[in-house]
């Protein structure tokens, strides 16, 4: 859109300035010379943690919590039955 007056950008936004420090918050910092990365990756996985299973209550805990609209529909559906 070119005509910014029907956008609802305000005239003084188009012709405004930031200032110097704005921009200089506004770039990036560089990466120190010589800095070496933390670890390495790809990263191997344990075998325990290959190995590890589900238990019942993080399977309970990961079930979204029931939308309340649809949850009490539910239930009143289920004792029609």
């Amino acid at each position: 859109m070119t005509n910014y007056a029907y956008s609802g950008v305000k005239s003084t936004a188009l012709i405004a300035q930031c200032s110097e420090r704005s921009t200089q918050l506004a770039r990036p910092k560089a990466t120190p010379i010589g800095y070496i990365d933390a670890y390495e990756l790809p990263r191997t996985v344990p075998e325990s943690a290959l190995r590890a299973r589900l238990s019942k209550r993080i399977d309970e805990l990961a079930k979204p919590r029931h939308n309340k609209d649809t949850y009490v529909q539910s239930l009143w559906e289920d004792k029609q039955k």
